[in-house]
């Protein structure tokens, strides 16, 4: 398998396991847990512009400058969030389609939510936004369990399993 082909797998694990989540958010309307998810959908957004490969549509844009304000605290409404998953999955799916093998060593410059100017392969880049979302997907089901509310199975070897 291409490490493009595995990150195309990926950015589809990505996209089933952030509607999983905006399932299980809606039903149990958990302000926390819809702190987490807004906080990691508009992590997906910043990095989607930083790339710049792939136009966002004009409402991703509009989610996008909430979730500027949202890296400082605070969440996306859950029809802002409903909206940002799918939207999210068509474009990532678009990104990958339009990147070759051969761009995914290309550096991305960029400037942080500080200011400072950074560069980073696009293939790492790809590998640290399924990461963080991976991660912030356990902050949510531990908060979940916490309060005694059910969580859901969302591993990659689940995905894997149902594709």
């Amino acid at each position: 398998m291409s490490l493009l082909s595995h990150f195309s797998k990926l950015f589809q694990y990505q996209g089933w396991a952030n509607k999983k989540f905006l399932k299980l958010i809606s039903e149990h309307q958990d302000p926390k847990s819809l702190e987490i998810l807004s906080h990691n959908l508009g992590a997906e957004l910043i990095w989607l512009q930083r790339i710049g490969k792939v136009q966002l549509s004009d409402r991703a844009s509009q989610v996008l400058e909430s979730a500027k304000l949202i890296m400082n605290g605070g969440s996306l409404t859950i029809d802002d969030i409903s909206f940002s998953v799918h939207d999210l999955d068509m474009t990532w799916n678009l990104l990958i389609q339009t990147i070759t093998e051969e761009s995914l060593s290309e550096m991305i410059h960029y400037k942080n939510l500080k200011g400072d100017s950074l560069s980073t392969k696009l293939s790492d880049i790809l590998m640290h936004v399924v990461n963080h979302a991976t991660y912030h997907r356990g902050q949510i089901s531990m908060n979940l369990k916490a309060k005694g509310l059910k969580t859901i199975p969302n591993d990659f070897i689940v995905f894997a399993r149902e594709a």
